[in-house]
């Protein structure tokens, strides 16, 4: 992960260090004290993945085997209520469409830049 997620949030600890989580995360919230987890995740390099607001994102931690674990990320439409394999489907969705194409559509705009 070269980048920092904007997910990622960061909680303060009584050590007076922080404490780096997934804001994203369903079923799990720290990330680790290095980001262990942030280097399997997905999401932040789908950052310039053509998406509209409406694109909801979750995050799941998932055992490998051997102690290991990563994180699986699901998408979702909250517009049209259905789930995405990823956030390039959102170019087939006709009010995104709209929306990139100048046509002024208040309920659609991107989420990610």
């Amino acid at each position: 992960m070269k980048d920092l997620c904007k997910f990622l949030e960061t909680i303060p600890q009584p050590e007076g260090k922080l404490s780096c989580c997934c804001g994203i995360g369903v079923n799990f919230y720290s990330v680790g004290e290095k980001r262990e987890l942030c280097q399997t995740c997905p999401v932040p390099s789908l950052a310039n993945a053509p998406h509209c607001r409406h694109l909801e994102f979750h995050t799941f931690l998932r055992a490998v085997g051997d102690g290991r674990h990563v994180i699986k990320a699901d998408f979702a439409c909250c517009l049209k209520g259905w789930g995405l394999e990823s956030p390039a489907e959102c170019e087939t969705c006709p009010d995104y469409c709209e929306a990139t194409q100048g046509t002024r559509n208040p309920a659609v705009a991107p989420a990610l830049a």
